[in-house]
């Protein structure tokens, strides 16, 4: 397991799992835990993207507007959206087409997307964070996205300077203030 996270639209715990068998999946239980649903699958690229789903990272609800909207971010970087609480998925593809794909590359723990972020007041504002890509923004629910890093430091980069690039950053964790 990855991740957990309590909707608090029902109570439903979500959980972002792996295993070798299976892959990817986002369970759910509505009894705290005591028995868990078995998804038929979980989210998937296209087969013509050539881009394997390697794991689920994070697990999020979506907000008290969206009844049945769950998000999950995943290896290789890519953030999904589920309307129907997990029972299909589709990707939120604004994400991985801007110019700063070219510039992503996988750190130690791969190219994962990490911190799924929604503002409290409007869904369609979103936050994701990428290692080693950096934390990115939407404000039209994922159509268009553009990055967030400014005066974050990444001096770790093969290209010496910029010290601190437009993306690159190795975001791990991103939390709501």
């Amino acid at each position: 397991v990855m991740h957990m996270a309590l909707d608090p639209r029902s109570g439903t715990l979500l959980a972002a799992a792996w295993d070798w068998w299976f892959g990817g999946r986002v369970y759910r239980s509505t009894e705290a835990g005591r028995t868990w649903n078995e998804p038929v699958a979980g989210p998937r690229f296209a087969e013509d993207s050539g881009l394997k789903l390697e794991k689920v990272w994070e697990v999020a609800p979506g907000s008290a507007s969206e009844p049945g909207v769950i998000y999950a971010t995943v290896e290789p970087a890519a953030l999904f959206k589920s309307t129907d609480m997990g029972d299909s998925w589709e990707l939120v593809g604004g994400l991985r087409e801007g110019p700063w794909m070219d510039q992503w590359f996988p750190a130690a723990g791969g190219l994962c997307a990490h911190s799924i972020l929604q503002h409290p007041q409007d869904a369609k504002k979103l936050w994701v964070s990428v290692s080693s890509g950096g934390m990115y923004a939407t404000e039209d629910g994922g159509a268009t996205w553009e990055p967030r890093n400014h005066g974050v430091r990444a001096n770790f980069t093969p290209d010496q300077p910029p010290v601190y690039p437009d993306y690159g950053q190795c975001v791990h964790r991103a939390g709501m203030h």
